[in-house]
């Protein structure tokens, strides 16, 4: 039983630590590829940069569903809460990907 808990608690922190963090760290660590990167290179970073996005929205909603995830104020999150996640999430993910494109377009951000 104890072995369980410690899996169990593991994946935990791991989903809420992508969420949380590392996955925000990999959007911005991959907008900025896409405004210095070549042009032949752009499919694969803009597929890995939306999959991110994708990625978080799914691992918040396990967290909310499955794992008892909380906000900000130690209440108990609801699905509404993940929708308001997932609508910002996608609109500030949008924006700073068409920021990075402006960049690289018109601003000539070379690496």
């Amino acid at each position: 039983m104890e072995k369980k808990d410690n899996n169990n608690s593991l994946a935990e922190f791991l989903i809420r630590l992508y969420w949380m963090a590392l996955g925000n760290f990999i959007m911005i660590i991959l907008a900025i590829y896409v405004a210095v990167n070549n042009p032949e290179s752009m499919m694969q970073i803009n597929i890995f940069y939306f999959s991110n996005v994708v990625i978080l929205i799914i691992l918040r909603y396990i967290d909310i569903r499955y794992l008892n995830g909380l906000t900000t104020e130690r209440e108990p999150a609801i699905i509404d809460h993940w929708k308001k996640y997932s609508v910002k999430l996608i609109i500030f993910s949008s924006i700073l990907w068409l920021i990075m494109n402006f960049a690289k377009n018109y601003l000539s951000i070379k690496a």
